[in-house]
């Protein structure tokens, strides 16, 4: 059983970013299929569920803790696995510019208003609870197996 579990570990490893939380074992979304734009907190849930990725489907927005503890795992360790958490940049196309965005949505709603989401900022490590109507983050989806 530990030599299938080892194989597990080595095709993740050549295929998606991981991270290990509470024992589980975390599949990050590879990042160059993040989407490149903001989108409300209803799309970014679509977006995982629909998402078909190295053969699997399971996909779904990150918790606060996946999505935090993961954050902290690659912040000034530029040879780290699960690459990439960093800025999104996409076309604001109301003003044609560039712009940059910090803020990942999680699947926690707000116990005191379930019209918000949490997120995270990776820049500063904030974690905001924003409407879940507003046009203002992006989504890195993950999917778990349990050992």
């Amino acid at each position: 059983m530990r030599f299938l579990f080892l194989i597990f570990i080595i095709n993740m490893h050549l295929f998606s970013d991981i991270t290990i939380l509470d024992g589980k074992i975390i599949q990050w979304q590879d990042f160059n299929n993040v989407p490149k734009k903001n989108i409300i907190w209803d799309e970014a849930k679509k977006y995982c569920k629909n998402l078909k990725e190295d053969g699997f489907s399971d996909w779904k927005l990150p918790t606060i803790d996946e999505l935090f503890d993961a954050m902290l795992k690659t912040k000034d360790k530029p040879n780290s696995k699960v690459k990439d958490f960093t800025i999104v940049t996409h076309i604001n196309y109301d003003t044609g510019h560039s712009a940059s965005n910090y803020n990942y949505w999680t699947i926690n709603t707000n116990a005191q208003d379930k019209k918000y989401a949490w997120t995270l900022n990776i820049y500063n490590t904030n974690i905001t609870s924003f409407k879940k109507t507003d046009l203002c983050c992006s989504v890195r989806c993950v999917r778990i197996k349990d050992e």
